[in-house]
């Protein structure tokens, strides 16, 4: 490739045209393109057919083609990524009112409807520090490599991987059974190859088509990230099981929410007059799905002991323990005074 010349990852019109008037520049002839060409499903033929070089060298004229048919393909390749992006984007903020066009964009695309799909968020803290400064090709030269981990560590070439703005990447993500140690794999990965702060948030499966699926599956992972970077900032991984219960208290009202930490609080101190652990003891009450008998057996302390000092809670707290719904609200209450 003669000095001068060079692939270029920018490759709107704008940029296309200042790579003919290089190429011009470069090998001091004239060359004429329709630039209305530019669609990513140009053929090589097709594009030669109306390109124009001012010249009978045919060396000349071969390097210019074989230069102008690389940056096409780099062309197509970014409309294709481009459309990927705008396609899951539009998926996220549910704007398929047309359904039939999205089964088309769908299919182009390599999206199959039909398979089942959860969403998974990945989140990195420090993207911004990285790129701050940057041009825009550095953010789409990290997207490209981005994208290869994660294909890399998922080893499931059917998922779809797009940027969605800001610090943030979602993955289309193929059913599988066991999605947290693929997940893992995958932090693992992109933490060995950038010393970066990741965030992972998966979303729950439903039992409807692939990009409906994708749009609910979305909304759970992003409110299972704003929860856990509160509640559990030291987590990587974010999922149902793990912010389940901090969901729950976190949709209290506000005087509800004062009310039971007030409440624990006393609990708290009762247990610390009386040398007893109560949020140990609370815990393995929930372990133990609430079964008495289990609870003595494993804390060492006698049923009887334990109605009593559930009874004593209750004094002071208004919450009974030995009830189910106020045992929950306490042990998520417990939770969040630990934290």
């Amino acid at each position: 490739m003669p000095k001068g010349v060079c692939h270029q990852s920018d490759l709107g019109e704008d940029a296309m045209k200042e790579y003919i008037k290089t190429l011009k520049r470069v090998f001091a002839v004239d060359i004429k393109l329709n630039f209305d060409l530019l669609d990513f499903e140009c053929k090589k033929d097709f594009i030669e057919e109306n390109l124009w070089i001012g010249t009978e060298d045919n060396t000349v004229k071969k390097n210019i083609k074989n230069l102008i048919n690389d940056y096409y393909k780099l062309y197509r390749s970014q409309l294709r990524k481009q459309a990927v992006e705008n396609f899951v984007n539009d998926i996220i903020d549910l704007r398929i009112d047309n359904i039939d066009l999205m089964l088309s964009r769908s299919e182009l695309l390599g999206f199959d409807f039909y398979r089942e799909r959860q969403a998974v968020i990945i989140e990195i803290e420090d993207l911004y520090k990285m790129l701050k400064g940057k041009e825009e090709m550095i953010l789409q030269k990290f997207k490209e490599e981005f994208y290869a981990q994660v294909f890399k560590a998922s080893k499931e070439k059917n998922d779809v991987i797009s940027y969605i703005g800001n610090n943030r990447f979602l993955i289309c993500k193929i059913r599988v059974d066991n999605i947290e140690q693929v997940m893992k794999r995958v932090l693992l990965t992109l933490e060995k190859k950038w010393d970066l702060d990741y965030r992972i948030s998966i979303g729950d499966i439903y039992d409807m088509p692939g990009i409906e699926a994708i749009t609910y599956s979305f909304r759970d992972a992003d409110n299972y990230l704003k929860i856990g970077k509160r509640f559990l900032p030291g987590e990587k991984i974010y999922t149902f099981e793990k912010m389940g219960m901090y969901m729950v208290f976190d949709n209290l009202g506000k005087f509800e929410k004062e009310k039971i930490l007030r409440y624990i609080r006393q609990a708290v101190e009762y247990g610390k007059q009386n040398r007893i652990d109560v949020l140990d003891l609370l815990q393995k009450y929930y372990e133990n799905k609430f079964v008495m008998n289990k609870t003595a057996a494993d804390t060492g302390i006698s049923s009887s002991k334990i109605k009593e000092i559930f009874s004593k809670i209750r004094e002071v707290s208004n919450l009974n323990p030995a009830r189910f719904e106020d045992a929950i609200k306490f042990y998520i209450a417990a939770k969040i005074y630990n934290r």
